[in-house]
């Protein structure tokens, strides 16, 4: 939930005063937490965050910033709005929005959301669920092409991480909390000439309590839902309400209830809230990362959202895309950069290195997401599928490596271009600038007779080679839908699947496909795949020969040089991607590659 136009003015001289410290309020130490929310703390945090932090947490317009024509609040005094348990329509918007309207027809979160905002002094909140039309298809993308502004400009998110739906309430808002367990600060030595003072505290038992190492957040249905994540990772600051206590979390720093961390002296991160759902902010520490400079940084925060997405979970597969959207908003503002279905433009050719990812938890289920989009797409205005390609045309925990490190490492032997319409063309896709927009051609350029560059793809070339795709195949294809590019295709051979030992999360089980030549020599390895999964692709297609297209080269070190290939399947001459593998380069030279135009969807 957002939180718009507070008029609080939080006085917090005392809470973060550093020269008025007692025995009963020493820093980093314990606080006791009440039954019931504390407002002013909440407050205090707020109005520090308002008038000290500036910078980050500070909504600056971004080059890609857009005005918000249409937006619904609640007002909390008059408790009227759209209300959550009635059918949303535009038949009855207009009496929901009158008032007294909401008062016992909102679920007892939403209840409790309003309650705890309005204690705030701030009037006016915004949640989807009741703001956004839910039998108007139009309503719904006009509000999804701004959600990264909606998430970005509000005062304050209030993210609910209590209970399991929308029925639980938000603990210590109205219904008190119970059973809390208390820490206690003890002072064990007085201070005198030779010695400081000296004091002990007491510590709740967190570790083993979780069933991730990650964050308290990891085990909560907010952690699990796909929707849910632009709530953390593109506001600027946020209230994280759990069953026993309220932490603060914006671009700057982090608080909470059970702790003083209400000091200039220093920030501190929170490690119980983890890294996984971080701020998108293209800053903080490049040096523990190696990264280069902000953009880089902007990268790796990018692609740790991804990967969290990627292992959450959405009731309708279809909304993938739009449910990620306000983040890849975020970031294309943030670097200036245009994303197709997921993946950066500057970066697009890296992109399609996508991997599956490992983590704790278990073993990573991958299976293609064989659905269309939710809502209509592309200029064609029609629910289209997802590519094969991208991260997002898989459903399961995938990694999105983009900064300069991984770069590094990776020579892209490939130049992408796909489709578009009106008229119908094949751009580059490190050119594209937006949706419908691609980079001008330079005046002076326009008018030159050049050679065409043997990377270069056309329509023609396009319709030369796939008999399928002919001229009004294309015009009927979805914008961006395929991918092209001009590399070398040939076959290896699959064995396996081979159990490897995993030293690191010894609880899951890995598996590759080793790659081997035609005298039977292991030249290379797939991605990891889940034999016992009946979806994942890799396994059902299993041993045998196989055919793999090149994307790069890479050279780590003093090892051997790989060339990064996909392997494909082809449908009705239109190539899909099934995994991604390394190969030795002189096994894939003598392997006697040929070289194709792929059209890849």
């Amino acid at each position: 939930m957002q939180a718009f136009d507070t008029r609080a003015s939080a006085d917090n001289t005392t809470l973060f005063d550093d020269d008025s410290l007692a025995d009963d309020r020493l820093l980093l130490s314990v606080r006791h937490t009440s039954p019931r929310i504390r407002p002013d703390l909440v407050q205090a945090w707020l109005g520090e965050c308002l008038t000290k932090h500036g910078g980050k947490c500070t909504a600056i317009q971004s080059p890609k910033s857009r005005m918000i024509n249409v937006l619904r609040l609640i007002d909390v005094r008059t408790k009227s709005g759209q209300a959550q348990k009635l059918k949303i329509t535009r038949a009855n918007k207009e009496n929901l929005s009158k008032p007294g309207a909401l008062v016992g027809k909102v679920s007892k979160t939403i209840e409790d959301a309003i309650a705890l905002t309005e204690s705030l002094g701030i009037r006016y909140p915004w949640v989807d669920a009741l703001c956004i039309l839910q039998d108007d298809t139009s309503d719904k993308m006009v509000h999804l092409d701004f959600m990264s502004e909606i998430y970005r400009y509000p005062r304050l998110t209030v993210i609910a991480a209590c209970g399991t739906d929308a029925a639980a309430s938000l603990a210590g808002v109205c219904d008190p909390r119970e059973n809390l367990a208390q820490q206690h600060v003890l002072k064990v030595r007085e201070a005198d000439s030779r010695q400081t003072v000296l004091y002990l505290t007491t510590t709740p038992e967190i570790r083993h309590k979780l069933k991730s190492q990650y964050s308290h957040l990891d085990n909560t249905s907010w952690a699990r839902r796909g929707w849910t994540l632009q709530e953390k990772v593109v506001s600027r600051r946020t209230i994280i309400v759990t069953p026993h206590q309220v932490y603060w979390s914006c671009r700057t720093s982090e608080y909470t209830e059970a702790m003083f961390l209400e000091t200039h002296l220093v920030k501190v991160r929170l490690l119980t809230l983890g890294t996984k759902a971080a701020f998108l902010t293209g800053g903080g520490s490049m040096e523990e990362g190696g990264l280069n400079d902000h953009i880089d940084v902007a990268r790796d925060q990018f692609g740790v959202a991804t990967n969290n997405f990627s292992q959450r979970q959405l009731t309708m597969p279809g909304d993938a895309y739009d449910a990620v959207n306000s983040i890849t908003q975020e970031f294309s503002g943030m670097v200036d950069v245009h994303c197709v279905w997921g993946i950066p433009v500057s970066r697009f050719d890296l992109g399609l290195c996508w991997t599956r990812s490992w983590e704790l938890n278990g073993q990573a289920r991958l299976s293609r997401r064989t659905v269309k989009t939710t809502l209509p797409m592309t200029t064609l205005k029609r629910e289209v599928p997802f590519p094969s390609w991208s991260w997002l045309g898989w459903m399961g925990a995938t990694t999105l490596r983009l900064t300069d490190q991984f770069a590094d490492g990776i020579s892209p032997d490939v130049l992408s271009f796909t489709l578009r319409h009106n008229p119908l063309r094949v751009v580059r896709v490190d050119k594209i600038t937006g949706p419908t927009t691609e980079q001008p051609i330079p005046a002076f350029l326009r008018n030159l007779k050049m050679p065409k560059s043997p990377l270069t793809v056309t329509v023609e070339d396009v319709v030369s080679t796939y008999a399928a795709l002919t001229e009004d195949k294309l015009k009927a294809t979805p914008d961006d839908q395929l991918v092209f590019f001009w590399t070398e295709v040939t076959d290896f051979s699959l064995v396996g699947p081979i159990h490897e030992l995993n030293t690191t999360y010894r609880e899951s089980d890995f598996y590759r496909f080793e790659v081997h030549d035609e005298t039977g020599q292991k030249v290379g390895s797939t991605d990891y795949c889940v034999p016992q999964d009946p979806d994942d692709t890799t396994c059902i297609l299993g041993e045998g020969r196989h055919e793999f297209v090149l994307l790069g080269r890479s050279k780590v070190g003093d090892n051997p040089a790989q060339k990064v290939v996909l392997q494909i399947v082809r449908e009705e001459g239109i190539v899909k991607r099934v995994g991604i593998a390394d190969i030795l380069e002189n096994a894939w030279e003598k392997a006697k590659p040929r070289r194709e135009l792929i059209a890849m969807g």
